[in-house]
């Protein structure tokens, strides 16, 4: 699925500015609709501070834009990246682990212990 013609309800949901839509227009006028609506991600998240959920911000604009269908479809994606980021996160945990249990008996045996 992909978004339609709804990208301008999209970014007017997202506050992105006449202006700049209007440039990306122009930027890629021999372009496909794709790169015109990742340019407008683009231009958005760029300017979203690091501390928002930028997924709860996008959703509410598919909302609003009457796209519920990718709003299922990001809900989704971002259930596997946690799930994934959890994995990894858990991995540098064991590493981390016994790094400290290697430096520690080396520690030991160093000293004599």
């Amino acid at each position: 699925m992909s978004l339609g013609d709804e990208w301008l309800r999209v970014a007017e949901h997202l506050n992105v500015k006449r202006q700049r839509i209007q440039a990306i227009l122009r930027n890629n006028i021999h372009g496909d609709d794709d790169d015109v609506k990742y340019d407008m991600l683009l231009t958005w998240i760029k300017k979203v501070p690091r501390k928002f959920n930028k997924t709860d911000i996008l959703i509410n604009a598919l909302m609003y834009a009457n796209r519920s269908d990718l709003v299922s479809e990001l809900r989704d994606q971002e259930r596997e990246y946690q799930i994934r980021r959890r994995n990894e996160m858990g991995s540098r945990q064991s590493v981390r682990s016994a790094t400290n249990t290697v430096r520690s008996n080396s520690s030991r045996s160093l000293n004599g212990q």
